[in-house]
Parts: structure tokens; sequence; C-alpha cells
């Protein structure tokens, strides 16, 4: 077997690999991308790991045409069409390379602009949950998570940091982006830049969460070969930063945790490019969903107040996850519409804090 052609694509970042599952694809120069390899082992199929790599191609590019061909008496065909592909003529893509006896599969979109993450280890049902509502996933290192699902995000104990295990962590597993040690006070600075130059062998994007005014002026936009985005920590019980919203600027920002209200206050003032949470999953244990429309007891409503909720007796707790899902993703899509539109005015009153640690 010629591996030269795997080991060339995992240098360019374009081999997927995953417990059970690889996807060799290639971005061209016209921009197309071309899935040329999707593999899932026979005992792994049937839980959703094809899925999962296609739509972890479909993030990283987001804009681009995605094409992939199958032999016409295969039955991967009928994968093609259930994830959303669409069959075009053969003769569109003549001059590519043998499309005699082929199916050519094609899929055009563009996702949400700001990636929204759902951060939480050791539940496999939430996350497959997530990733088929076109979430990313998240989980903190090294935690068990579900292997199955691409690692988007990676997260640290900043309550407990273990700097050894958590860059052999990111080693291991490669996550796109991932965040190091807080800076809780101006001292730190040097020691969270060794952590972010370290992790940045990892990662495409380092994020540096700044906990003290005055510091972000000195952290730089790349470290190594990552970008560095900055991670504002959205006040809650658990934690959180009263650093001056104003001096972050119009830089990168993450947003780590805080409720789906909260976060999408804060676009208005922050140039949010991702959010991560697990707030939705600590309610859904308690049978309450997220709701756009603001209630007696806030957006957190409980399925059974809600018509027809009463009628769902079986998997109460997923059925209220999957309609946070939906709904937390369809308020981001209609306010990132807005806020990019040419009427788009951002409000002057930035939000204010809650209870901090």
């Amino acid at each position: 077997m010629n591996l030269v052609p795997l080991v060339d694509a995992a240098d360019r970042g374009e081999l997927i690999l995953v417990n059970g599952g690889m996807c060799h694809y290639h971005s061209r120069k016209d921009g197309v991308v071309v899935i040329r390899e999707l593999l899932v082992v026979p005992e792994r199929r049937s839980h959703g790991i094809g899925k999962s790599l296609v739509t972890e191609v479909r993030r990283r590019h987001p804009s681009n045409l995605i094409r992939a061909k199958c032999p016409t008496d295969w039955s991967a065909n009928k994968f093609w069409d259930h994830i959303g592909f669409t069959q075009v003529p053969t003769d569109k893509t003549s001059g590519e390379d043998d499309t005699n006896n082929v199916i050519v599969w094609e899929q055009v979109g563009k996702l949400l602009s700001v990636e929204l993450i759902y951060c939480a280890s050791g539940n496999p049902v939430f996350a497959h949950m997530a990733n088929d509502a076109g979430w990313l996933y998240g989980a903190r290192l090294p935690d068990w998570f579900d292997t199955n699902i691409p690692l988007h995000f990676a997260d640290q104990d900043w309550k407990c940091p273990n700097r050894a295990k958590y860059i052999e962590a990111l080693a291991t597993h490669r996550p796109v982006m991932a965040t190091v040690l807080d800076i809780e006070r101006r001292e730190q600075l040097d020691e969270v830049m060794t952590w972010a130059e370290e992790a940045s062998q990892y990662v495409s994007r380092v994020v540096v969460i700044p906990k003290v005014g005055g510091v972000i002026e000195e952290i730089p936009e790349t470290i190594g070969a990552a970008s560095v985005v900055l991670g504002y920590s959205v006040p809650t019980s658990y934690g959180g930063t009263d650093v001056p919203l104003s001096e972050f600027k119009r830089r990168p920002c993450h947003l780590l945790g805080g409720s789906p209200q909260a976060q999408l206050r804060l676009f208005n003032h922050l140039n949010v490019t991702s959010v991560d949470g697990g707030m939705l999953q600590q309610q859904a244990i308690q049978c309450r969903y997220w709701s756009p429309d603001k209630g007696e007891k806030g957006h957190w409503q409980q399925l059974r107040d809600t018509p027809g909720g009463n009628d769902v007796t079986e998997n109460v707790h997923h059925e209220c996850f999957r309609k946070s899902l939906i709904n937390i993703r369809q308020a981001w899509v209609d306010k990132v519409s807005w806020m990019e539109g040419p009427q788009s005015t951002h409000p002057d009153t930035p939000p204010k804090p809650k209870r901090l640690r």
C-alpha cells in the first residue's frame, strides 16, 4: 500500500483521524474540496462516524464546494444522499480524472460564521446530538471524551492546572483550538506565554484568557504557527472576568461559558468568533430547554410547561437538549444576520456582568 499520499495529506492538514475512521481530502486551488477517501471500519459503521468526518471537512471549509465520487454499484451512494449531498452530471467534472462508472456528489453551503461549541466530557449521547445539530465538539483535557467525533476545542482545568498532562493530551488529540493557563495576575503573563508557545505546536489557534486589566496589548496576535484568540470568561457563579470590554478592541474573541443570552449580548461589543458552553446540558438534565423568548422564569423553560411537553414521556433530557441546540443555533443565525446586515448598529451600553467568583 502506498502511504505517501496520506503522509502528504497529513502534512497539509488534510487528513482527519478518529477512533474507527479516517477522511483524506484535498482543497484545490480553484476552491473545490475533493474527498478522496472516507473510511469507517466495519464494526464502527452506523455510529455517525462518517457523517461527523464530512461535517469536520465542511467546518474547515465552510464556503467551498465539496465533491465526492463513488462507484455506481456501491451502497455508499446512499450515504452521500442521506447526509445532504446532491448527485450531479459527470460531464460537469470532466477533465479531472476518469468519471466513467462513478456517481459524483456535491454539497455547497456556508455555516454560521460564529463557531458554536458543545464543551462537555463524558456524555457521548449528547456529544453526538450536538454534532448532528451542526455544533462543534469540545472537552476538558485530559478528561475522557468521545473520540468518534473530531475534537475541535480543548480546555484545561483552570482551577487545578496540570501543564504536562494537558500538553501531552494536545499532542495526542490535536484539536483545532485550545486554551492555556488563565492570566489572573500580571506577573503570570510570561508563564502563560510559555504555555501558549508549547501548545501552538499542536493547534491552529491558542486561546489566551486575560482576567486582569492592562495586559491585552502585551499579548501577541500570533505565536509560533498558531493564531492567538482572546478568551473572555463570561461571568457566572463558576468564574468570570471583569476586564473592561473596551480593552479587547476588535481582537478575535472566544466566549467561555455563560448563558446563551449573555453570550449573544456580548456579540454586540466583542469580535466574537466562537463560543463554548455546557449550560444547555446542565439544564437538560433538569428537564429544561433554552428559549429565545423570556418567560416568567427566564429563558430556561420546563418542557412540561410548554405545548406538547407532557406528551414526551421517554428521553425527556434528550428532547430538552435537542430543543436547546436548535433554538440557540437559530438565535445566533438571527443575531449574526442582523448584526452583519446593512442596517446593523452596535448598542452603546455593555452588558452588566453577573456574579464573579
